[in-house]
């Protein structure tokens, strides 16, 4: 019966203290580093110093499991993992798929302590990237609307002259099904006959997450989440104070919004020449948020799990975790943005 267990006993595992991940950790090696939590050691050690003092101020509750504030008197078992294994083990699980048993053989942890810390984690990360610039998700200022509408110009000459800073699109991630058949029906996308959490985001050129809006039954239509999150009037709104535009898909209403160019498979509907070419770029354009969704969920291989169905609130805050997570390490590391991206399409 105990060989059937799946766990893995504290005593087949080393200490956190010897573990492969401090061994990775002190090494300094930055491309191990960036292998495993997707930040180098000096983006690593700037959530870290935000990171700690939580850290230390809160824990989980053994029995049920809630965050807690720390107790002010002592006693009670010591630590093992301490701040940076705690933020290494929640930044490590988003780069992997399945199940926790591997992460708790890398950080020399057993099975529940491990859910805990991941869970833990989460939550301190998030109030953490609340407060960095780094990981703020919000509308270009008016100089980065310049600097983008140019960086689009330079390729795309008509949608220059429109003034495009940003192309949206919207993101279906799977989740599991709900015991309640009304539950079940509000996340069922009939068109591919699943269950599906439906999110939508807008790219800025510089590859970074300029609006989102995420945790939305999958039954509900892109065009109909970017009214109810807002998203229209805000677009709309630096329309008339910029004269700056958007490129989006078919998906969206744009018939009444001069704010949006919609992007089309064929040039048939285009009354002149210029309308024409405007919508072969738009089309072209509108492929850096593609890009932009590929890129998130590379980063983060965790969204192509199925999300376990809950309403304790924790999908909502693992999807603004990795959103701000995003921004953080765009804007941290400089790797291949969607700038260069929009410069290299043919």
């Amino acid at each position: 019966r105990r060989l059937r267990d799946r766990r893995i006993p504290r005593a087949a595992t080393l200490s956190p203290a010897s573990s492969p991940w401090q061994c990775l950790y002190d090494s300094g090696n930055e491309q191990a580093l960036v292998t495993a939590t997707g930040l180098d050691h000096a983006a690593f050690s700037r959530l870290l110093s935000e990171f700690e003092p939580l850290y230390r101020e809160y824990t989980v509750d053994r029995y049920t499991g809630d965050i807690r504030p720390r107790k002010a008197r002592g006693g009670g078992r010591p630590r093992l993992l301490n701040a940076a294994g705690c933020l290494g083990l929640t930044l490590m699980w988003t780069r992997t798929r399945g199940a926790e048993w591997h992460l708790a053989i890398v950080f020399g942890t057993t099975g529940t302590p491990t859910s805990f810390w991941i869970r833990f984690g989460r939550r301190i990360l998030v109030s953490v990237l609340r407060k960095l610039p780094e990981g703020a998700i919000c509308l270009p200022t008016e100089a980065e609307l310049e600097e983008y509408v140019a960086a689009i110009a330079a390729r795309h000459r008509h949608l220059g002259t429109e003034r495009v800073w940003g192309a949206m699109d919207g993101l279906k991630l799977l989740l599991q099904r709900s015991g309640d058949y009304l539950t079940q029906n509000m996340y069922y996308n009939g068109w591919t006959c699943d269950h599906y959490v439906t999110n939508l985001f807008l790219f800025a050129p510089d590859g970074t997450i300029a609006l989102r809006v995420t945790n939305c039954p999958g039954a509900v239509h892109d065009s109909t989440i970017a009214g109810l999150g807002n998203v229209y009037e805000k677009v709309f709104d630096l329309y008339e104070r910029y004269g700056v535009k958007i490129v989006v898909d078919s998906a969206f209403a744009s018939e009444s919004n001069d704010s949006l160019i919609k992007s089309a498979q064929s040039t048939a509907g285009a009354s002149n020449t210029r309308e024409a070419a405007i919508l072969l770029e738009a089309t072209s354009m509108r492929q850096s948020s593609e890009w932009g969704m590929h890129s998130l969920q590379g980063t983060f291989p965790r969204l192509k799990d199925r999300f376990v169905y809950e309403e304790r609130g924790d999908r909502k805050l693992m999807l603004e975790m990795v959103a701000r997570l995003y921004n953080f390490r765009t804007r941290r590391l400089g790797y291949k943005s969607d700038t260069e991206c929009v410069h290299a399409m043919a």
